[in-house]
């Protein structure tokens, strides 16, 4: 039985293990990239609003007929 408890928590350690330092990785990628022209090189992003990761949290004006509205993609990525 414990045995068994064991192979099943490696089992599911080295399924989720993969799956973290994956996404871990993808941050880390994409707050390096800068999307700003100027804004430095690779993992020299000055904000990380300038970044990949943070771009589409950049708030977006949308207007139609002379009325406009700040339109927010994505939520909760950057603070």
């Amino acid at each position: 039985m414990r045995m068994v408890t064991l192979m099943r928590l490696w089992g599911f350690i080295r399924g989720a293990s993969v799956i973290i330092i994956s996404t871990i990785t993808a941050l880390w990628l994409l707050q390096g990239i800068p999307v700003v022209a100027g804004m430095g090189g690779f993992t020299h992003v000055d904000d990380v609003h300038d970044s990949a990761y943070g771009m589409p949290t950049r708030p977006r004006f949308v207007g139609v007929r002379g009325m406009s509205i700040q339109v927010f993609p994505i939520f909760g990525l950057v603070k």
